[in-house]
C-alpha cells in the first residue's frame, strides 16, 4: 500500500514540475515485501484448498469416496483449519465404514467450524452414527440428543434416537424372556 502510494505521490509530483526524463526510483524495504508476499501466499493456500475442497464434495456427492478423501488430504495440505475438509474427511470415512477415523476428523470439524447450530447439529448427528454403527449406543444417544438440542428439526437426529430407544426396547425384551 506504501508502495502504491508513494508511486502515485511521485507520478504526481514529476507531472506538476514538468518531465526531466530522469529516472525516479522508489526503494521500499525488504520487509515490507515479505509481509505482502506473505499475505498473498496465504491467500493463494486458502484459494488452492477451497479448489481442491470444491472437488471433493463433487467426488462425495457422486458416491465415490476414496476420491473425495483423496482431494481432501490435498486441501489439507495447503489449509489444515479448513472445518469443512474434515467434515466431508468426517463423511467420506463414516461412508467407508472407517468410524473411528470419522469421528477425529469430525471432532475436530466441530472444535474448527464455525458457532451455526445447524452446522454443529449436523456434526453431532454424524458423530452419533458413526458411534451407532460401533454398538456404543450410549454415546450416539448422547450425540443424537446434542443434535436435537442445538436444531430440535434435525429428522436424521431424531430418526438415530428413535432407533436407539427401539434397539433398547428389544433388548430389554430379550433379556426378559431369557428368565
Amino acid at each position: 500500500m506504501r508502495l502504491l502510494v508513494a508511486l502515485l505521490v511521485g507520478l504526481f509530483i514529476l507531472a506538476a514540475s514538468g518531465c526531466s526524463h530522469r529516472i525516479v526510483v522508489i526503494k521500499t524495504s525488504t520487509s515490507e515485501k515479505k509481509l505482502d508476499s506473505r499475505a498473498i501466499e496465504k491467500n493463494n493456500k486458502k484459494k488452492q484448498s477451497d479448489i481442491f475442497l470444491a472437488k471433493a464434495r463433487e467426488f462425495y456427492n457422486k458416491g465415490k469416496y476414496k476420491q473425495a478423501l483423496k482431494f481432501c488430504e490435498k486441501a489439507l495440505e495447503f489449509n489444515q483449519n479448513n472445518w469443512e475438509v474434515h467434515y466431508y474427511i468426517g463423511l467420506a470415512t463414516q461412508r467407508n465404514r472407517q468410524y473411528a477415523q470419522s469421528i477425529e476428523a469430525l471432532k475436530i470439524g466441530l472444535r474448527l467450524g464455525p458457532e451455526n447450530r445447524m452446522i454443529q447439529s449436523e456434526i453431532h448427528c454424524n458423530l452419533a452414527i458413526n458411534y451407532e454403527k460401533m454398538g456404543m449406543a450410549e454415546r450416539a444417544h448422547s450425540e443424537y440428543q446434542m443434535a436435537l438440542n442445538l436444531n430440535s428439526a434435525n429428522q436424521d437426529a431424531r430418526k438415530g434416537l428413535s432407533r436407539i430407544k427401539v434397539q433398547k426396547t428389544k433388548d430389554g425384551w430379550k433379556k426378559k424372556s431369557r428368565n
